[in-house]
């Protein structure tokens, strides 16, 4: 039989929801919360941590971080009381996320090799690649590269498993840019073509212009001025076409360096990591 709480939590709950979808998330919150001290009282614990868990994410959306985390923080021991590792680990994986953010990255990998060791005992393997890739972001920011290299292989062998061709060129992408910035341009070289053509089978436009740009960067790097220019050149109509500000902005910055008079430093080369 449910009751005449739950029956009203359940609808502040998706009313919450529908006013996310239609962008009015001062009213999500507020649907939210009242969802909260319902659940509160009928205790309502699996209702009451996947509604502090929405609450957070709508703070997380407004930029008020503080107040996500203390959220994601309360629904945690939560979902962990009624033994839920998929909810555990999400709130794992999310809570690294936000101490990211907040550029305490030994708090957030910590969460998310806690939220990695969880997935894995729920068997969701496509959040485990999603886990895996934000664990190899975090290695990558710390000079971990070989660490990061490792992370990286494994999400890929998820995403190949499943054959979710499009996040494996993202990957493969990823894995181009480690190479690169520990100062291997032939391994870079390597990933970015394998990235390159796998994008351009699966009609991945905005991705293959990457690809091409960061080929055309590793050339630089390589001294291989001609190539190097003919690869962003190829690279920057197609990130207009896709309207691609950041990758623009990107190819500009390398092709500037390429045809300055001076030779630039091998900072200049480096486009920011997504």
């Amino acid at each position: 039989h449910v009751s005449d709480t739950e029956i009203e939590a359940s609808t502040l709950n998706d009313l919450g929801k529908i006013y996310i979808e239609s962008g009015d998330l001062s009213r999500a919150l507020s649907e939210f919360k009242q969802a909260v001290i319902v659940e509160g009282a009928s205790h309502d614990l699996y209702h009451r941590a996947t509604s502090l868990a929405d609450i957070g994410a709508v703070y997380s959306a407004t930029g008020k971080t503080a107040d996500a985390l203390d959220c994601q923080r309360q629904a945690l021991p939560i979902y962990e009381e009624l033994d839920d590792k998929t909810g555990s680990a999400a709130i794992a994986n999310n809570i690294g996320v936000i101490y990211h953010d907040l550029g305490q990255l030994s708090k957030s990998l910590s969460y998310l090799e806690r939220a990695l060791q969880m997935y894995r005992k729920s068997a969701d393997r496509m959040s485990e690649s999603t886990c895996l890739q934000n664990i190899a972001s975090i290695c990558l920011e710390r000079g971990e590269t070989f660490k990061a290299l490792r992370f990286y292989q494994n999400a890929l062998t998820v995403e190949r498993t499943f054959g979710n061709r499009v996040e494996e060129g993202k990957i493969l992408l990823d894995i181009g840019i480690a190479y690169r910035e520990n100062g291997q341009p032939a391994g870079a070289l390597n990933y970015f073509e394998k990235a390159r053509a796998l994008l351009l089978r699966i009609g991945d436009r905005l991705d293959q212009a990457e690809a091409l740009s960061q080929i055309g960067a590793v050339y630089g790097d390589m001294n291989q001025r001609s190539k190097a220019l003919q690869c962003l050149e190829r690279a920057l109509p197609i990130q207009k076409e896709v309207q691609d500000v950041k990758g623009q902005a990107e190819t500009l910055e390398r092709l500037t360096a390429l045809t300055a008079t001076t030779a630039p430093s091998a900072s200049i080369w480096y486009g920011k990591l997504a």
